[in-house]
C-alpha cells in the first residue's frame, strides 16, 4: 500500500512527521486471534520551491544635470505563481540605505517606489539599486550604472529664413545654438529635434555639430540665400500656439558614447 501527500510551499524549509500504523486480521474465524497493531515514524524535511522575485530595472541611465532622471522598476515580476511583490526599494546614492527622500529619488505615486524621479544638480555617475520583496519576505536587488553629464544645451533659437507654403502655413529655416556647459570636450555632437509647440511641425530636424570644447558654442547650419537649414518647421498660424521644444543629444565624451533623449528646451 502506498499513500502521497502534498505539502505547501513555503518560504522556509520545513519538517514533518509522518506515522504509518497497520492492523492485521486478527487471524480466521476457526483460530481467532486479538488483532494486531503495529506502527513506525519517520521524518520528512521538505525543502521550499521559493525563488526570489526578480528585480528589472529601465538602466543604465545617461542624463544631464538639472533634468529629472526616471528610475522604474515596474518590470520587476515574481515567478512563483500566486506570489506578489510588495515592496520595492531604490538605494541612488550607494550608502546601502534604501529608499530615502529625496537621496534615493521621489515616488512618482505617493506611497508607490516601484517608478522613481531624481534631479542630479551637478556631473555625477554611479550605480542605482533596485530591491524588490515579495509577499513571502524572499528579496533580490540588481544594479546598473547611471551617469548625469554635463554637455550641449540649446542657447537660443532664430529665424535664418521663411517662405511662405499656404494661405496659413510658413517654411522656417532655423539657427539653433548649442553649448558645452560640461567640462570636458564632447566629439560627434549630433542634435535631433524630436518635438516642437503645438503650431508647428518638423520639416528637417537633425544637424551635426562636430567636436565642442567645454564652454564652447556651435550653430546649425542655415544658408538664407539658398534657403537650405539643418533645421526646419513648419508653422501653421491657424493653431494655437502650445507645448514646447524638445531635442535629443548623441555624441561621444572620453570614449564613451551618450544618447541624452530628454533635453530640456533650453539651458536653465
Amino acid at each position: 500500500m502506498t499513500a502521497s501527500n502534498v505539502y505547501a510551499d513555503t518560504s522556509s524549509p520545513e519538517d514533518y512527521t509522518v506515522t504509518l500504523q497497520v492492523t492485521d486480521n486478527g487471524g480466521t474465524p476457526a483460530n481467532p486471534d486479538p488483532a494486531m497493531t503495529d506502527s513506525d515514524t519517520l521524518n520528512v524535511h521538505v525543502e521550499t520551491f521559493q525563488v526570489p522575485p526578480v528585480p528589472v530595472t529601465n538602466g543604465p541611465w545617461a542624463a544631464i544635470p538639472g533634468v529629472p532622471v526616471t528610475f522604474d522598476g515596474s518590470a520587476s515580476f515574481d515567478p512563483n505563481p500566486g506570489d506578489t511583490i510588495v515592496s520595492y526599494e531604490w538605494d541612488l546614492n550607494g550608502n546601502a540605505v534604501f529608499n530615502e527622500v529625496p537621496d534615493d529619488g521621489t515616488p512618482v505615486t505617493a506611497g508607490d517606489w516601484s517608478v522613481v524621479t531624481k534631479t542630479f544638480p551637478v556631473p555625477t555617475s554611479g550605480v542605482a539599486t533596485l530591491r524588490v520583496t515579495d509577499n513571502h519576505g524572499a528579496s533580490d536587488a540588481s544594479g546598473a550604472e547611471f551617469i548625469a553629464v554635463g554637455l550641449a544645451y540649446v542657447t537660443n533659437y532664430e529665424n535664418c529664413w521663411v517662405t511662405r507654403t499656404g494661405r496659413y502655413t510658413y517654411l522656417y529655416g532655423m539657427i539653433i545654438t548649442v553649448e558645452n556647459i560640461g567640462d570636458a570636450e564632447i566629439q560627434n555632437l549630433e542634435m535631433t529635434l524630436t518635438g516642437v509647440p503645438d503650431n508647428r511641425t518638423i520639416a528637417a530636424g537633425t544637424s551635426l555639430l562636430g567636436t565642442l570644447a567645454p564652454a564652447a558654442q556651435a550653430a546649425t547650419a542655415c544658408d538664407p540665400g539658398a534657403k537650405t537649414a539643418d533645421i526646419q518647421t513648419i508653422l501653421n498660424r491657424r493653431v494655437p500656439f502650445g507645448g514646447i521644444w524638445e531635442w535629443k543629444a548623441e555624441f561621444d565624451s572620453d570614449g564613451t558614447h551618450y544618447v541624452i533623449p530628454n533635453l530640456p528646451p533650453l539651458a536653465p
